[in-house]
């Protein structure tokens, strides 16, 4: 996650409806954002992200239930590439899971 949170990154307030378990924080580095998502409740919750802007050029990770995409090396790798969505993009939070959203590059 350190990857795409860098250091210089501005931490931004996040809105959402509260739902028990579930946490949500936002950054943006050199106009490039960073959503993480975390359910660590035993209920999936359908979320609808909001951005204040277009998202482009977009990855997804997601770890879930122990199950997390990894290279050779062991390092997660994005589920989706090449995301992108004008303001809404709707997301399935499974239970005991973390979703993170970036268009960051890694430094």
């Amino acid at each position: 996650m350190c990857r795409y949170f860098p250091g210089g990154t501005d931490i931004v307030k996040v809105e959402y409806e509260d739902q028990p378990g579930v946490r949500v924080v936002s950054g943006v580095f050199q106009d490039k954002r960073t959503i993480a998502l975390v359910n660590f409740s035993d209920n999936d919750y359908d979320v609808l992200l909001t951005l204040p802007e277009a998202f482009k050029n977009g990855k997804m990770y997601f770890y879930v239930n122990e199950d997390m995409k990894k290279d050779e090396n062991g390092f997660p790798v994005p589920v989706f590439t090449g995301v992108e969505f004008n303001q809404d993009f709707p997301i399935q939070l499974s239970n005991q899971s973390f979703v993170l959203l970036t268009n960051v590059e890694y430094l």
